[in-house]
């Protein structure tokens, strides 16, 4: 069928792709790690935030915005997710 040469030239190729492959997947996996960090991250600080009392979480709010303000006078930051603040809590409710 084949010559025993291209047999052994098909079968460096196969060798050569395979590790290019081993390099990607490794390479994909440092990216992942990377990107699910602050993830990780949020999905921590989320379980730590349902464990706060309830009225520690109104006052909290307030303090929180009024450190803001002493800290950033004039960041303009806060206004927008202050904005998308209850479509982003409603969408987290629903993934659970």
């Amino acid at each position: 069928m084949y010559p025993a040469e291209e047999l052994k030239h098909l079968a460096r190729r196969k060798l050569t792709i395979s590790g290019r492959i081993g390099v990607h997947r490794e390479e994909c996996a440092g990216h992942l790690a990377r990107l699910v960090r602050p993830l990780a991250w949020l999905d921590r600080a989320r379980f730590r935030w349902h464990r706060v009392p309830p009225l520690a979480k109104v006052v909290a709010v307030p303090l929180f915005l009024l450190v803001k303000r002493a800290l950033f006078p004039k960041a303009r930051l806060f206004r927008p997710l202050l904005h998308w603040t209850p479509f982003i809590l409603s969408q987290l409710r629903a993934g659970r």
